[in-house]
């Protein structure tokens, strides 16, 4: 909420001059938007969901999200309703191979016959997507363990996901 206040002043002219003052508070309800993604690590999995909530002066919203791959080779965009302050699962069944991911959700608004992006509910998020597991780090200090971790990672045959937010 924040408050407004509007200060009328008036001059008569009489015989003296006469100078009124009117104080008027007024509680303006100013709505507060806010989106969220959240982005997990996701080991042998299969398919890659993402979640994002929002909240807005409406109920459901109409939302546009985007999935890119870096080098261009694929993209998919969507259109479907969300429900405000609830967590919403977009899933990305199958995946479509390994590499570097962009995510951007924007929530719409409809406005003379069409829907509009509200530019202030628009957020980006980059992940990347790797079939292969990483190797275990070692150290190589005199009188430490070589190995931190078994001698070898375990099969992954699945893809599993590094997620990084990045401001929208």
């Amino acid at each position: 909420m924040r408050l407004i206040r509007i200060v009328f002043i008036s001059i008569i002219s009489l015989p003296f001059l006469l100078f009124t003052t009117c104080l008027l508070d007024l509680e303006l309800p100013i709505p507060e938007y806010s989106l969220t993604l959240n982005s997990l690590s996701a080991f042998n999995s299969t398919n890659i969901s993402i979640q994002s909530s929002f909240t807005a002066d409406e109920d459901v919203h109409r939302c546009r999200y985007t999935i890119t791959k870096a080098d261009g080779t694929y993209t998919k965009e969507y259109e479907d309703d969300f429900l405000a302050g609830q967590i919403n699962q977009l899933p990305i069944d199958p995946v479509p191979g390994d590499g570097e991911y962009n995510f951007k959700l924007a929530v719409l608004t409809y406005r003379n016959g069409n829907y509009e992006t509200l530019s202030f509910l628009v957020k980006k998020i980059s992940f990347w997507v790797d079939s292969v597991a990483p190797e275990a780090p070692t150290v190589d200090k005199p009188g430490w363990p070589t190995n931190l971790y078994p001698a070898s990672p375990p099969p992954v045959s699945n893809h599993f996901l590094y997620c990084s937010n990045f401001p929208g």
